[in-house]
């Protein structure tokens, strides 16, 4: 066993602020996606040396519990080892913390395979990395696992018909050109762009009547998972279904379905947790009873209905 390795360290420009004035969540992704690179680079996987065995990491599934808002300015640190060697998986382990405080902003669970750059089939780990991983392996803090999220609540083996059968239909359709995509033609999605409010980065279909519905609160996010579940590649046509499926006195799940349309087949799946937040006093809230009540109205409870949850 090891010890957790430091990944990364920051401080939070004003171009990662949102429209909540904290650190975007897209950022939490991107900057836990370097300190994955810099971590693999320690196992010997480093840039050179992944191109010259021709794999390319991908993370398959992403798991964020977000723990403490983080302001402009504040200075972040990012830790993380491995916490399990498969043939063609690493599970990894890592927590964002502020750097003065030592409190924790976010922890990650990630699952990384290492797949074929051209084909994108998964790989076997080559034995050095392999080993180097398993020397530096830890036990990840069990707070640290999906809590509301577990992996059989999140509908990845539904079908379209399964949204047809719920009434969902699509409300986002996108084509993947080519100059969204690297020399493979695989998608490759640009810098995030930080969320700037309703109606600034298109349809969000059954949440666009949720964000900013009620004057003075808004809507974090306290734990996100997100599945991927194949390539998309130039000339792919992505269709989005999006459903809201618990609602309780704080909190709200929804989830997002991303098929290509051609194949029909599912390519992404995304997970969220967002509590009522009070914007002036920054603390979370019951929500009011009208409140509960119309969102209860615009759940989906057949999609995901007979699954898992906890």
């Amino acid at each position: 066993m090891s010890a957790l390795i430091r990944l990364a360290d920051w401080t939070v420009p004003e171009d990662e602020i949102d429209h909540l004035n904290h650190m975007s969540t897209v950022f939490y992704a991107q900057r836990s996606d370097r300190g994955l690179h810099n971590l693999l680079d320690q196992l010997g996987a480093g840039p050179e040396a992944l191109a010259a065995t021709g794999l390319v990491p991908v993370v398959v599934d992403r798991h964020t519990l977000f723990r403490r808002e983080q302001l402009v300015g504040s200075r972040l640190v990012l830790d993380g080892a491995v916490t399990a060697v498969g043939r063609k998986r690493l599970e990894v382990y890592a927590q964002m913390a502020h750097a003065g405080t030592g409190e924790l902003a976010a922890m990650f669970r990630l699952g990384v395979e290492l797949q074929d750059r051209v084909t994108r089939a998964p790989a076997a780990i080559p034995a050095a990395w392999a080993a180097e991983a398993e020397a530096r392996r830890i036990e990840p803090p069990p707070r640290s696992g999906p809590r509301s999220l577990p992996l059989g609540a999140l509908g990845a083996e539904l079908t379209l018909e399964d949204f047809v059968r719920a009434g969902i239909a699509s409300h986002l359709r996108r084509e993947i050109t080519p100059d969204l995509c690297d020399a493979d033609g695989i998608w490759t999605p640009p810098r995030p762009r930080k969320w700037t409010g309703p109606g600034n980065s298109g349809s969000q279909g059954v949440m666009d009547q949720i964000w900013g519905g009620v004057p003075g609160f808004v809507w974090p996010a306290l734990e996100m998972r997100i599945l991927t579940l194949g390539p998309v590649r130039r000339g792919d046509v992505l269709d989005s279904y999006t459903a809201l499926y618990s609602v309780g006195h704080k909190v709200m799940q929804s989830g997002i379905w991303v098929f290509e349309a051609a194949s029909r087949r599912l390519v992404q799946v995304i997970h969220q947790v967002n509590i009522f937040f009070n914007f002036e006093t920054r603390r979370p809230q019951d929500m009011p009873h009208e409140v509960r009540a119309r969102l209860e109205g615009l759940m989906n409870l057949e999609l995901l209905r007979g699954r898992e949850c906890v």
